[in-house]
């Protein structure tokens, strides 16, 4: 449990994302239920409002924020690999390779 709660307070983002995802999900799965007991189609408005554009707005909340995440740890890796760079003592393009020329 302990292990999980330090992952949790590490991973917030990734855990809330997946935690929308799941709502959004349930959402759009009860607003389907509740929608296909109804035979007019005006009945069923109420279901698809509150079911389906509630559960999409979750599931895109959700995913913005696993894409925070994963952003996150892009960002993580990068300053890793500066910091190596940084300790080897020089300028990685100072190494013999040929600097590759930026288009306009």
């Amino acid at each position: 449990m302990s292990e999980f709660l330090a992952w949790a307070r590490n991973q917030y983002d990734r855990l809330a994302g997946w935690l929308l995802v799941a709502a959004g999900a349930l959402a759009l799965l009860l607003g389907w239920l509740g929608a296909s007991g109804e035979a007019i189609a005006g009945d069923q408005i109420p279901y698809v409002i509150s079911g389906g554009l509630f559960g999409i707005f979750l599931l895109g909340l959700g995913g913005v924020l696993l894409l925070s995440a994963d952003l996150r740890d892009e960002w993580r890796q990068l300053e890793r690999l500066e910091r190596a760079l940084g300790e080897g003592g020089g300028d990685a393009g100072e190494s013999g390779a040929q600097k590759t020329p930026t288009h306009r």
